[in-house]
């Protein structure tokens, strides 16, 4: 699909003029939804029966468009979930880091007095000898 798209050169119009494909990674998601939306309801119509105009308009074109624009639309809809997933699990594993240092806290405080002493003269005696 994206090498039809590039060896035609299509282009995308948007509300201040036309874009590239490459552009349209950089838009907002709710643009790139207008666009969808527009290619298809130009699909649509273009296939909309006529006794009038006995042929229909060529629809190659917007399905192209249509095609490129919901990809990109997809993919970063997966990016987006993605990121707001392993934010998620980062929030969760600085909690759980927090909890396991409140533990480890409260595990050296009900040391005996007698224990913590011998510990720290055993540090400080490492640290004369450093």
């Amino acid at each position: 699909m994206f090498d039809q798209v590039t060896r035609k050169k299509l282009r995308f119009a948007v509300a201040n003029g036309t874009v590239t494909v490459e552009d349209l990674w950089s838009m907002k998601l709710t643009v790139l939804n207008d666009l969808a939306i527009g290619y298809h309801r130009e699909i649509k119509e273009a296939q909309e029966e006529s006794f009038i105009t006995p042929h229909k308009k060529s629809t190659v074109e917007l399905e192209l468009k249509f095609g490129v624009v919901k990809h990109i639309i997809d993919t970063l809809l997966a990016e987006e979930k993605k990121a707001k997933s392993r934010a998620a699990r980062s929030a969760e594993t600085a909690k759980l880091k927090e909890i396991i240092a409140a533990k480890q806290d409260e595990a050296i405080s009900k040391k005996s007095l007698k224990t913590l002493l011998a510990e720290l003269e055993s540090l400080q005696a490492e640290d004369r000898d450093d």
